[in-house]
């Protein structure tokens, strides 16, 4: 039967007849014919030199279940912009002036800004501009005490330039009081001190003890005894002798107030 079917077929045919058998077979049909290692190489190389060519790629498999989506986030909130009122105030900073401002229809938000200092660091009282203050003298008296005191005035803000002669002014209690200023152009009182520009105005408030005329007889810079100036710092205030001669410790007093504006 062998026989017939090499000849029908030839030696090609029966090799791949083999082949196909094996394949058929699986790995049992070398256990079945019990091929040696020579016969299974060659049947092997036959199989490479005789095999088809790949076939056509199949078509696309479908594709996979669509995955579950995924939990969705909360809402932001939205924000509401709210309009800002803002309004001129110099009451609540009267010397550098500012602004209240707040959220329009919340009270509560009532807030009062304040301009920054007018005055740079380190600089001087700019012209026609006007700074105040407050002096005092105060003494125990006694038999060796010196009759002749002495006060000082200093300036916050320093001065661009010294006070020439015939530019500072004090005036006692009794001239304050009734505003007897003469031509000094001094218009001030203790509680509101005021002065002209580029002068110095000095005011008092109270005396005890001391002579008729007032505590203060001189204005003048410092280091100086030129009568009505003042420096860039401030002014010493040269007092009077006091009333009477002390038997007894006693006491001397004099206040007031000052203000200087720069020239």
């Amino acid at each position: 039967m062998l026989h017939r079917f090499h000849d029908r077929f030839g030696t090609v045919g029966v090799v791949i007849a083999v082949i196909a058998l094996i394949a058929a077979l699986g790995g049992t049909a070398y256990a079945a014919t019990k091929l040696n290692a020579t016969q299974k190489k060659e049947v092997e190389k036959l199989a490479k030199k005789y095999a088809g060519k790949p076939g056509a790629t199949g078509p696309q498999g479908s594709a996979g279940a669509k995955g579950e989506q995924g939990i969705q986030g909360n809402a932001g909130k939205n924000i509401e912009v709210g309009t800002a009122t803002s309004t001129p105030n110099t009451g609540e900073c009267p010397e550098v002036g500012g602004a209240t401002v707040q959220v329009a229809g919340e009270a509560a938000t009532k807030k009062h800004v304040c301009n920054g200092s007018p005055w740079p660091a380190g600089g001087t009282l700019p012209t026609g501009k006007t700074e105040t203050g407050t002096w005092s003298v105060f003494d125990t008296l006694t038999a060796e005490t010196s009759p002749t005191q002495v006060g000082s005035i200093s300036f916050p803000i320093p001065l661009a330039a010294k006070g020439p002669v015939g530019t500072a002014f004090a005036f006692n209690k009794l001239k304050t009081e009734n505003e007897e200023f003469g031509t000094s152009g001094c218009t001030g009182t203790v509680g509101t001190p005021t002065a002209p520009a580029g002068k110095l105005c000095v005011y008092t408030a109270e005396e005890e003890r001391v002579l008729v005329q007032g505590f203060i007889n001189n204005v003048h810079e410092a280091g100086l005894a030129t009568l009505e100036t003042f420096g860039k710092s401030g002014a010493v205030l040269d007092g009077v002798q006091f009333e009477g001669e002390p038997s007894a410790p006693a006491r001397i007093l004099a206040s007031g107030s000052w203000a200087v504006t720069a020239p």
